[in-house]
């Protein structure tokens, strides 16, 4: 008889216990990966299906991950998933993990695109884990108290890269990324933002998300965006991204 794996009896109860917190109106906000799902539906973007469907790409990504004999001892990953597109950051030993682990999340279904952002290297210490934790934290909390973008935007550090997800106007966008620019132990800011279109959200409660260019086209090189900058520049209402215009934004 083959061997049970201890992780595998806690993630089915774990993500029973998720779904049920997100469709309960009345219950406290559920963090999944790392995105704070309020408990009302209704002030997320996304449908209460959607809410649902990426809270179990991120369990099911995770369990495939480290139930893997291979993988499990070797890489140190973290999956977040936002209205159906899933980002991995951490670290693996090589490049051959590095896409397996990419091959193995894009086969869960719905998951319609994967970033990537695994870095080949050593695993991270529990100091350098916990400044991610710590910069997540504090970027979240400029958003909420700034900006009311809590039930929008995903956030996730690594490595003191913070990476943004989510469904979100132009003017959101900037907002966010000018947050995130601001503190000073952020070393870059890669936008994963997919286009929120207000007008449509007018005629109907969900708007079509219209996806941005993938981070490859659209982030500056390593070093080109410099912190020194980010500070010199967080009085300007010029943002220190080019941003793709809206014409060149790509359509489902």
């Amino acid at each position: 008889m083959p061997s049970i794996s201890i992780r595998n009896k806690f993630v089915t109860p774990i993500l029973c216990l998720s779904l049920v917190a997100i469709l309960s109106a009345c219950a406290p906000a559920v963090l999944v990966g790392g995105a704070g799902i309020g408990a009302a539906a209704v002030t997320d973007r996304r449908d209460t299906a959607t809410l649902l469907e990426d809270a179990g790409i991120e369990l099911r990504a995770t369990d495939s991950i480290y139930t893997d004999n291979e993988l499990s001892k070797k890489v140190q990953v973290k999956v977040h998933c936002y209205n159906g597109v899933v980002l991995l950051v951490g670290t693996v030993p090589n490049d051959a993990m590095r896409k397996k682990v990419e091959d193995m999340v894009f086969t869960i279904k719905p998951v319609r695109k994967v970033y990537n952002e695994l870095r080949i290297g050593e695993r991270q210490d529990l100091d350098a884990r916990s400044t991610d934790s710590w910069i997540s934290a504090k970027v979240k909390k400029q958003l909420i108290e700034e900006f009311g973008l809590v039930t929008h935007t995903l956030v996730a550090t690594s490595h003191e890269v913070v990476y943004l997800m989510g469904l979100v106007n132009a003017e959101e966008e900037r907002k966010a990324l000018h947050a995130a620019a601001r503190l000073r132990d952020v070393k870059d800011v890669v936008p994963l933002y997919e286009r929120y279109d207000i007008e449509e959200s007018n005629q109907a409660r969900f708007a079509k998300p219209v996806p941005v260019k993938h981070v490859d086209e659209q982030v500056p090189a390593p070093g080109q965006f410099s912190n020194q900058d980010r500070m010199e520049d967080q009085d300007s209402q010029a943002l220190p991204f080019e941003l793709a215009p809206a014409a060149d934004i790509p359509t489902e």
